[in-house]
């Protein structure tokens, strides 16, 4: 069953790498689709670490075994550029470009914080669920999360309005 389960997640990374392929060679390339590709890529990458971390793969330097928390950054972003570029056809990608800024920041800023302190990304990532020890990257993954979660919950409450009868009949 665990094997069933490991080639599964493998499967949903491989999966979801030919989504993120897809979106950018769909015709009539637009912001939607750039970002639809981007949430693609970055869930690939969170699925091939999962698998690398169900295998029991350690990377070598440590803090490359966190490097998939930025990615985690980029779903909010890029759904949110989506949803802005579906809801308006003449939306432009110009101030909002600072919402990428926290998850490029993390793509360099966890290398960088490795060489400062070495040990702020020594802690596999799976020890978290098996001790005590709550590292930065931990802090930051469930910060992600739960901006995923505030993000979601403001698109849907701005989608409200969409599903009232008086709309759902024009």
């Amino acid at each position: 069953m665990a094997e069933f389960f490991r080639l599964t997640v493998f499967f949903g990374g491989a999966f979801t790498l030919v989504l993120t392929l897809g979106a950018l060679a769909r015709p009539g390339r637009n912001l939607a689709n750039h970002c639809v590709a981007l949430m693609a890529l970055s869930s690939a990458v969170l699925y091939f670490y999962l698998y690398l971390m169900l295998e029991g793969v350690v990377l070598s330097p440590p803090f490359a075994n966190h490097l998939y928390v930025p990615f985690v950054y980029v779903l909010w972003q890029a759904m949110y550029v989506m949803f802005m570029a579906t809801l308006q056809e003449d939306y432009v990608l110009r101030f909002n470009r600072l919402l990428f800024l926290p998850s490029l920041l993390l793509l360099a800023g966890i290398p960088g914080l490795h060489y400062i302190d070495p040990g702020l990304f020594a802690a596999y990532p799976l020890e978290f669920f098996r001790s005590d020890f709550t590292g930065l990257a931990e802090i930051l993954l469930i910060a992600g999360f739960g901006i995923n979660g505030i993000y979601y919950f403001i698109i849907l409450i701005r989608c409200l309005p969409v599903f009232r009868p008086d709309s759902l009949r024009r």
